[in-house]
């Protein structure tokens, strides 16, 4: 924006105290600056006003290079009152109305107008040049995680819930009933604290310290009453014959302020087994790496059938300070991670089973290499120098090479190509501008003759881990406490092979320590993603469509910063590079080839924007990543690629070149591993003691009765609360869908077939993911017919989850606020690529 800020009063021109004449809103009470100047438009002064105002626009439009200005209307905390709206809005179209009448005289035309992002914001607000808005995309990432985290248990817990309540009452089980209706009031907390912290001082990280730590309480009271929630029901829902005892335990255990801890499983020779449930909430089939920890190596894992699962069993590292510059790092004698993948039904809940072993552990330990590693105490583990030279880790999809110096990935080998691929990971900072780079700003500092610092070479030695095992192969490179960087690919002779996964712990530690510090990780590729003045890259809009960003040399870094909230890619004629993610941050390619995300920052100075104080609270945090590198396919694939567009547009041009879309898609292969990094199977353990040891549980309970296409996401299943009983459930549900849109020209046929082609009711190359509607085939074990009974008013009784009869299905309004028409058929649930609708269930009583 050309002036101070967004406000009305400086949105309209350069004279603030003329812009107040147009801000209209007058509610009863309220006293404030322009209540004086603020007169309502009339046939006896609109001509002046409408002068008056188009004065100031044409000042404003005099700044641009087009003829098309945007004014905003409004500011924080505006429009929270039905009377503001109507009053802005009734005055502003007399406005609008009348100097598009008078086109002539005012050589101009007005609409309303719904904007699209116009990120990067910035104001004109001290020293009269631009200040840019970038710094909250990444600002305080630990709270942003804990606001996804919530997000994901309070969803899981609200699909769970509305199936099994609803159950209960249609079954007459009249104690799991209470159960349900004595904790809803923890789920309405839930969905307030989440709700909350929505707020744009909240989710930015742009409150002050002590606020956000309130709302961070508020998150981790609702993630913890969430996780134990879930464990109630899924209690009542695998019991065979249920008890009224408690027996199930979330694996995490959490801690504020700390990452969370994996439970340890104690399986004994001649002792009890152990087993666990994990849940799938997404609604279809997934591939799931599972880990838990256990107090010793000989361990087996049974699924669901009673079948060995093929298994890894890898170091929990103990990590003693030396010095500030020196660590102790071996694998502990006294804990083991198990790891193995499992194929998870669409939203089900799966038992397996750790037993002892007594073949006992060799050929399912990973084979360790690293210098001064070696524990005497652990003979368990296979344990070698590493050998001089760049590390290499492989699979039959891909090879990775590793600089032997620093630890991180040089280079990716794509077997099926044959080639060598640059795809470089360093880890820099940029030095913060002191006053102008805060919790909303971002900006360099121009002193520095290299607008990066090495960041890391503070931290002395550098260890470096590796772990190669039957199942899985990583390399991780700990610079201190400031970072552990780890690298791993999979070798489970799945579609997850084809995809790297990266994981980052961070911890600035407290301050002044890398104060003035903007931390980022870079990709350097031989990717031709535009000219060197205007590379270009993919930013997701909210988990939508992806965005084009062009690079604008003129304006700096903190002018060319995007946010992010799942996934970001750079790409050329042949290849795309995505990096999907769990959180908002921001992301830019400064560089032909680059691509680099923002993973934390420290300034400790306020930015003059209203929050005070310096950015010093950070926390350890964790970020995942998952990074493909897929093939472009240069010819259309048959059909459609989910984008809506036709056949001329569904043509790959080159980065570069002009299309009439300014968005482009994700794959399914990368839509996948999305929606895996944000919903996570959750994992419970039963705890079987005396009085639960005779518990029989169902160990396989899948819970949808139809099938739903591969691109059909449920974002929630919400049960409504009573009307007239506010904090108590009612039989009716909010069914929120997302056809998540996919490109079928990126990847391969065979990762479009894996996800669609098997046992879907979607064609893959009929796509946009198929026909959008849910299906339901011949009646077999997962499929059940549509028409189960029928209704008083003789219409159908639609059946979409085992054991639940539903009343009725009606379209409603995203909100569920409006009712819509009534659903007879699956084939009415219908929704284009990228669509959202909410329908309403009515369950049976």
């Amino acid at each position: 924006m050309p002036f101070d800020i967004y406000s009305i009063k400086h949105s309209c021109g350069p004279h603030p105290f003329i812009c107040l004449n147009f801000d209209f809103r007058k509610i009863p009470g309220e006293s404030t600056e322009y209540l004086i100047k603020t007169q309502f438009i009339t046939q006896e002064n609109i001509e002046a006003k409408a002068d008056l105002l188009m004065e100031q626009y044409s000042r404003t439009a005099s700044l641009f290079p087009h003829n098309v200005a945007l004014i905003p209307v409004g500011d924080d905390f505006r429009y929270n009152k039905e009377k503001e709206m109507e009053q802005q809005y009734t005055n502003y179209k007399k406005l609008i109305d009348y100097i598009n009448e008078h086109r002539k005289k005012y050589n101009a035309e007005i609409s309303f107008g719904t904007p699209g992002d116009f990120f990067v914001y910035a104001d004109i607000f001290n020293e009269g040049r631009p200040a840019y808005w970038s710094g909250y995309f990444t600002t305080r990432p630990y709270y942003k995680i804990l606001s996804r985290e919530l997000e994901h248990n309070l969803r899981s817990l609200e699909i769970l819930f509305t199936i099994a309540f609803n159950r209960a009452r249609q079954e007459g089980s009249s104690n799991a009933f209470k159960i349900y209706e004595k904790n809803y009031e923890k789920m309405i907390l839930a969905r307030r604290n989440l709700g909350l912290f929505q707020h744009h001082d909240a989710i930015t990280g742009t409150s002050k310290a002590n606020v956000m730590r309130d709302y961070a309480l508020r998150l981790f009271e609702s993630i913890e009453d969430m996780v134990q929630l879930q464990a109630k029901t899924i209690e009542l829902l695998v019991q065979r014959r249920p008890l009224d005892q408690s027996f199930l335990i979330g694996e995490l255990q959490f801690d504020f302020g700390k990452l969370p801890r994996k439970m340890s499983i104690s399986v004994t020779e001649g002792g009890r087994n152990v087993e666990f449930i994990a849940y799938n909430a997404l609604a279809q089939e997934r591939l799931e790496v599972i880990t838990i920890h256990t107090l010793t190596p000989r361990v087996k894992i049974l699924d669901a059938s009673g079948r060995t699962v093929e298994i890894q069993i890898n170091p929990v590292w103990n990590i003693t300070e030396t010095s500030y510059t020196s660590r102790k790092i071996v694998p502990s004698d006294k804990e083991y991670e198990v790891m193995f993948v499992a194929k998870l039904a669409p939203l089900s809940l799966t038992t397996f089973t750790a037993a002892y072993d007594e073949d006992g552990y060799q050929g399912k330990m990973a084979t360790l290499y690293c210098n001064e590693c070696q524990d005497e105490k652990n003979k368990a583990f296979e344990v070698r120098n590493k050998q001089p030279g760049d590390i290499q880790l492989e699979n039959y999809k891909m090879r990775l090479l590793f600089d032997e110096q620093s630890g991180f990935l040089k280079s990716v080998t794509k077997k099926n190509m044959g080639k060598q691929i640059q795809c470089a990971i360093k880890f820099a900072a940029y030095k913060s501008a002191q006053f102008h780079s805060g919790a909303y700003l971002f900006k360099t500092d121009p002193e520095q003759r290299s607008s990066e610092k090495d960041v890391l070479e503070q931290y002395g030695d550098l260890t470096i881990l590796i772990t190669s095992g039957p199942l899985a192969s990583d390399v991780t490179a700990i610079y201190g406490p400031f970072l552990a960087h780890t690298v791993r690919i999979y070798n489970s002779n799945s579609v997850l092979d084809s995809a790297i996964y990266i994981e980052n712990d961070i911890d600035f530690e407290t301050p002044p320590k890398n104060r003035e510090t903007e931390l980022f990780m870079r990709f350097i590729t031989d990717i031709e993603n535009g000219a060197s003045e205007n590379p270009e890259f993919f930013s997701d809009l909210n988990g939508f469509q992806y965005q084009k960003r062009v690079k604008v040399s003129a304006i700096g870094v903190e002018g060319n910063y995007f946010p992010i909230t799942s996934g970001v890619f750079i790409q050329d004629e042949r290849m795309r590079l995505t990096l999907l993610t769990t959180h908002a941050q921001g992301a830019a390619s400064l560089e032909p080839g680059q691509l680099e995300v923002m993973l934390d920052r420290r300034t400790l100075y306020d930015d003059y924007r209203g929050m005070g104080e310096g950015v010093i609270d950070s926390r350890l945090t964790r970020h995942r990543f998952w990074l493909t590198l897929e093939t472009i396919d240069g010819a259309q694939r048959s059909g459609a690629t989910g984008d809506g567009s036709d056949s001329s547009e569904n043509r790959k041009p080159s980065a570069t070149e002009d299309r009439p879309a300014e968005y482009q898609l994700p794959s399914i292969f990368a839509n996948s591993l999305s929606n895996g990094l944000n919903y996570p199977a959750n994992l419970f353990i039963v705890e079987r003691y005396d009085e639960t040891s005779q518990i029989e549980l169902h160990r396989a309970v899948q819970l949808l009765a139809v099938q739903f296409p591969c691109d059909l996401h449920i974002l929630n299943l919400r049960t409504l609360t009573e009307s007239t009983l506010p904090l108590f459930p009612s039989s009716s549900a909010l069914l929120v869908l997302q056809r998540q849109a996919y490109s079928c020209r990126i990847g391969s046929e065979e990762m479009i077939s894996y996800f669609c082609g098997n046992g879907s009711a979607t064609n893959p190359t009929d796509h946009g993911g198929g026909s959008g509607t849910i299906g339901t085939g011949n009646t077999s074990e997962n499929e059940i017919p549509v028409h189960a009974a029928g209704t008083t008013d003789g219409r159908k009784q639609l059946q979409l989850f085992r054991r639940l009869r539903i009343d009725s299905i009606d379209a409603t309004s995203l909100t569920g606020l409006h009712a819509g028409d009534p659903i007879r058929s699956f084939t009415d649930i219908y929704l284009d690529p990228m669509e959202l609708k909410t329908y309403k269930l009515t369950f049976v009583n």
